[in-house]
């Protein structure tokens, strides 16, 4: 019996589904950066390479009490401080499961949730999605969902649109409370490719 070699021509498996691009760990950070060419360089996330981007905040927690969690978009190589429209809503365990909301149609930065603790098992998880951030012929809308153990020591869902209305590249974003550090929390940002 003869033994046949056989050589085989394939290539090595593509990257499928989300792929990662970096990751912070906050540590008492008055601010997380994620952005071309920063530190780490985020550019894959912003230059055209993915389609849609994700953005996973895992384990926030802030230094101060009843504070808001911001991001603010750097658009054209620049951090705009104005034109920011959102509307975030949250429902809560406590109460009987009651609804509540905030919206701007000109902020200084989007609103992505309040009302966050900063005692022990006080946090927040979130989500956040962007596509096409390389298009300059729309405007830069992000939308988003997460939970939250919040200060008054209930669960609550948390779901958010916001958007700037320039028509330039997104080149990156800033997360910050509204005041005090960001006292622990990890931030991954991950690209997708639509085949």
């Amino acid at each position: 019996m003869a033994l046949t070699q056989i050589k085989s021509t394939l290539l090595a498996p593509q990257a499928v589904g989300w792929v990662h691009i970096a990751t912070v760990t906050a540590s008492d950070s008055a601010t997380v950066v994620l952005e071309d060419g920063g530190s780490p360089d985020c550019v894959a996330a912003f230059d055209g390479t993915y389609n849609e981007v994700m953005i996973k905040l895992s384990n926030i927690q802030g230094a101060n009490d009843d504070v808001t969690f911001n991001g603010t978009l750097e658009i054209g190589g620049s951090y705009l401080d104005t034109g920011y429209e959102y509307h975030v809503a949250k429902a809560s365990s406590a109460g009987g499961a009651t609804y509540g909301g905030q919206a701007s149609t000109d902020d200084s930065s989007l609103q992505l949730t309040r009302n966050t603790g900063s005692t022990t098992g006080e946090h927040f998880n979130m989500t956040i999605y962007i596509s096409s951030p390389d298009a300059t012929d729309n405007s830069k809308t992000l939308y988003w969902i997460g939970g939250c153990w919040s200060k008054s020591a209930d669960s609550q869902i948390i779901q958010g649109v916001g958007s700037h209305n320039t028509q330039t590249v997104l080149t990156g974003i800033t997360f910050s409370y509204s005041s005090g550090n960001i006292a622990s929390g990890i931030f991954s940002i991950y690209g997708l490719t639509q085949g």
